[in-house]
């Protein structure tokens, strides 16, 4: 958009891409939401002065989550100075055993509003960790209002072990309107069409998925 988008940035760690489309946006919305308080409040430091972020401390998932889940990870990961890129709902190894907080979960069809169509979504960024299927169906009435319009999110293995992957996410998208593509350094290859043989969806790597309204 030309000025004052809505931008949500679930899985903000650093907040580095909430900072992008804040200077690509400067009068936009900007929601940021982390499931780590450290996190949460490095993010509100970093945006003190700006009072279009709001930063938000919750588990974004499907509508049917538990209203408090545990966020595991490793021991080591409880001192303030660690320099981990994440966590997650998911336990992603056994080493992650210890419960590094504890934190409250919505879903996007709940916590903004699909009745009225103010709450139109310009840019959704999600990296949970292995969650984001589950985030976009937490997304389903907004997505079938289409009241996101662009979506950035990550599919990896840790998806493998609660029973989403790639190809069902994709077809879950394509069935509301929306085309998604592998995004490459210098390309971009259309997912939705592809039979479910298709290397790209057995991938063990994580890959970034683009999807946008039909045109």
């Amino acid at each position: 958009p030309k000025g004052k988008g809505h931008y949500v940035d679930i899985g903000a760690n650093k907040g580095d891409i909430t900072g992008t489309m804040v200077l690509l946006d400067p009068n936009g919305r900007f929601e940021a939401f982390d499931v780590i308080e450290h996190f949460v409040s490095r993010i509100k430091k970093r945006f003190r002065s700006f009072d279009n972020v709001k930063v938000i401390h919750k588990a974004m998932g499907n509508c049917n989550a538990p209203d408090e889940i545990e966020i595991k990870g490793k021991t080591e990961w409880l001192n303030q100075n660690s320099h981990h890129t994440g966590a997650s709902a998911l336990t992603r190894a056994s080493d992650h055993d210890v419960v590094l907080e504890k934190v409250k979960t919505t879903c996007i069809d709940n916590y903004f509003d699909v009745f009225d169509g103010s709450d139109i979504i310009d840019i959704l960024k999600i990296d949970t960790e292995g969650l984001d299927a589950q985030v976009l169906k937490g997304a389903y009435k907004m997505l079938r209002n289409q009241m996101i319009k662009f979506i950035m999110f990550e599919s990896n293995k840790m998806q493998h072990a609660i029973g989403d992957n790639l190809f069902d996410t994709v077809q879950y998208l394509d069935e509301l309107g929306y085309d998604s593509f592998l995004a490459g350094k210098n390309s971009k290859i259309q997912l939705n069409g592809k039979c479910r043989q298709s290397s790209v969806f057995d991938s063990e790597f994580t890959l970034n998925i683009v999807s946008y309204l039909r045109t």
